[in-house]
């Protein structure tokens, strides 16, 4: 999978598709971002990935790469 396919999936399972997200953005950052959307996230990584990320690996990561990077492990 490509950083952009998985970008796009990110994009349409968080239902952020009005938004303009580029890989190298600080998901932190948006607008949009709050709770729900890291419980979102989370269960889409294991879910969709197998990835189970820990709450202090998660903390450590601030951009789209660095979800990319863990998933491509």
């Amino acid at each position: 999978m490509s950083s952009d396919e998985f970008l796009a999936e990110i994009q349409e399972a968080l239902e952020l598709d009005d938004l303009e997200m580029a890989i190298t953005d600080n998901f932190r950052e948006y607008e949009e971002w709050d709770s729900l959307t890291f419980l979102s996230l989370m269960t889409l990584m294991r879910s969709q990935y197998g990835v189970n990320v820990d709450i202090d690996t998660f903390n450590a990561v601030t951009t789209w790469q660095d979800l990319y990077n863990l998933v491509q492990k």
